[in-house]
């Protein structure tokens, strides 16, 4: 019995070591996709610096709303023109957290995965939401509930006051009023959210070149 009893302590330190191996293996993805997509998106930004684009769009059509989304469909012709690394950061949240149904050809988010790929010392809260936005979801309304429950996560882990999608777009002035109650307005949403962004990258523009100017570049 006494025998017994130390193989399974044994084995309880075995597993434990086995789950506590695979939770820093997942972490280590985390982290190596979020530098991958930052080294990816720096060398876009230094090829700007050394030359210029001649076209700013790319259409990438891929078969099935599995990949692209409702909405990263519907913006694929304006990415271009109001993107940065924070918003790839949140397209590429969404995609981490699909996953296949029992049904073939049906998905489901994991909202609480998707939300924990946000990271508040690298990335602007606003910019990652869009991402999210463009690419979850299979059509409009879709992509608004599935929004609900991921803010509903995001303010769980403390990101946001908002507990609801509907409420951070109020404060945004992106709702408008349908039978006495605030809707969200996706045209004004993606109106205001692309021009911010706008001005986020300017903002960020004049700083890389005041440091560049310090550092003799």
């Amino acid at each position: 019995m006494a025998d017994n009893a130390i193989d399974f302590e044994e084995y309880l330190k075995a597993r434990e070591a086995s789950v506590a191996k695979e939770q820093q293996e997942e972490n280590n993805r985390r982290i190596y996709r979020r530098g991958y997509k930052k080294g990816l998106n720096r060398g876009f930004t230094e090829g700007i610096k050394r030359g210029f684009i001649a076209g700013a769009i790319a259409a990438v059509l891929v078969s099935g709303t599995l990949v692209l989304g409702y909405n990263g469909i519907k913006d694929s012709v304006t990415t271009a023109l109001a993107t940065n690394v924070s918003v790839d950061y949140g397209e590429d949240a969404v995609s981490v957290g699909t996953h296949p149904a029992s049904d073939p050809g049906k998905y489901w988010y994991d909202y609480r995965e998707i939300a924990l790929e946000y990271d508040a010392k690298s990335m602007d809260f606003d910019s990652f939401v869009y991402g999210a936005f463009r690419r979850i979801g299979w059509n409009e309304s879709s992509a608004l509930e599935c929004m609900d429950h991921l803010f509903s996560q995001l303010h769980s882990c403390g990101y946001t006051d908002y507990s609801s999608f509907a409420s951070y777009c109020a404060s945004k002035g992106a709702c408008r009023e349908v039978d006495g109650r605030l809707v969200v307005d996706t045209d004004k949403y993606r109106d205001l959210v692309r021009e911010y962004i706008q001005s986020l990258n300017s903002v960020e523009k004049q700083q890389e070149d005041v440091e560049g100017f310090r550092q003799g570049k």
